[in-house]
């Protein structure tokens, strides 16, 4: 049986899945990012660009309601999750610049990440803490 169709019957039969719905996350925490907040990374998980999404605070459980999202790039920015000025005033500004700055600072392994180019392992032993 496929994994999509044994989730939808076993653990939320009354929910249509979609392939979005099913992904890899891997959570990096503050030994490994150096960030108060806990990021996750996944691979591939969107059609609108690679992202991390991050926790409001360093809770290791993944709540939909409980993060946002940054773009992976050289200049990463809000994509999801409320506006900036919204995440700033929920975590302070200097928490978000301290994302932006090491998002930048490791776009080129997590986009490796993302786009399924290394495991997991190579990406937690490729990421820097923040500087």
């Amino acid at each position: 049986m496929r994994l999509k169709e044994y989730l939808k019957d076993l653990l939320i039969p009354d929910k249509q899945l979609n392939e979005e719905d099913l992904f890899e996350m891997s959570n990096l925490t503050k030994d490994e990012t150096g960030l108060e907040l806990t990021v996750w990374v996944s691979v591939k998980q969107h059609s609108s660009g690679p992202r991390v999404k991050v926790n409001f605070d360093s809770s290791l459980t993944f709540d939909k309601g409980n993060n946002f999202s940054v773009s992976i790039s050289n200049e990463p920015f809000v994509v999801a999750g409320g506006t900036e000025k919204e995440i700033k005033k929920r975590i302070g500004a200097k928490k978000l610049d301290d994302v932006y700055d090491w998002v930048a600072q490791n776009s080129e392994v997590l986009l490796k990440y993302c786009n399924d180019e290394i495991s997991t392992k190579k990406m937690t032993d490729e990421i820097k803490e923040l500087k």
